[in-house]
This record gives structure tokens, sequence and C-alpha cells, in this order.
């Protein structure tokens, strides 16, 4: 490499890497606090138990607010999440108690089940 080939690239590459790292690293924050929040994992959950037991509108599910012992963060962009939901008519409603384990992938930016059981109708 010539000493003018080096001067071109440390004037155009370096600069170009330097901020196209500043491009992507508020990105790359946002999907971090999207990994760590309890609160997005646990809308996350209560999507994929609709989902996965099968609830409707008809259904008229009552999801309760969310609370912080219903959200464990295990690391790695893994949360579990103990909650219920009530569903059926107004006068006869069924309590579904469920645990889901929900991970957040930050390089394709999507959540997935890991795990899903649901702890018997009451």
């Amino acid at each position: 490499m010539t000493p003018r080939s080096r001067f071109i690239a440390a004037r155009l590459v370096y600069p170009a890497l330097f901020f196209g790292l500043f491009a992507v690293l508020p990105v790359a924050l946002a999907r971090e606090d999207k990994c760590t929040s309890g609160e997005t994992a646990y809308m996350i959950a209560k999507r994929f138990v609709s989902e996965r037991t099968g609830l409707t509108e008809k259904d008229d599910p009552d999801f309760p607010w969310m609370q912080a012992s219903m959200v464990s963060y295990l690391g790695s962009c893994t949360h579990d999440i103990h909650s219920f939901f009530d569903r059926g008519a107004r006068d006869a409603r069924i309590r579904t108690g469920y645990a889901a384990r929900v991970h957040y992938d930050v390089l394709m930016n999507h959540w997935s089940l890991e795990q899903f059981e649901a702890r018997g109708a009451s």
C-alpha cells in the first residue's frame, strides 16, 4: 500500500466507519431497552397467550395490569411471565393462569414465545 493510498483510506474510510457507528448506535440502544423492558415483555406475552389459547373478542378477555412481581428478567433478553386472564360472559367469568417465557432477538428485532403453560381454569 502506497503512502497516498493510506492517506486516502485514512481520510475517507475511517470517518465513514466512525460516523456509521453513530448512525447505528441509537437503533442498538433502542433495541436494548426493548430487550430488558418488563412492560414490553408482558404486552408481548399477552399477545402470544391470546393467540395460543384462541381468545376472541366474543370471549371478552380481561388481563390484569402488569405488576413487577409478574415478570422476571432472566438475562439474555429473556423474560418469564406469570399471570392470568378472565374470559367469558359477564355473569360467568372463568380465570385461567399461565406461565410464558418470551425472548427478544436484538439482531432480528423479533419476539418469540419459548415456553407456554396454561394452568387450568378456576
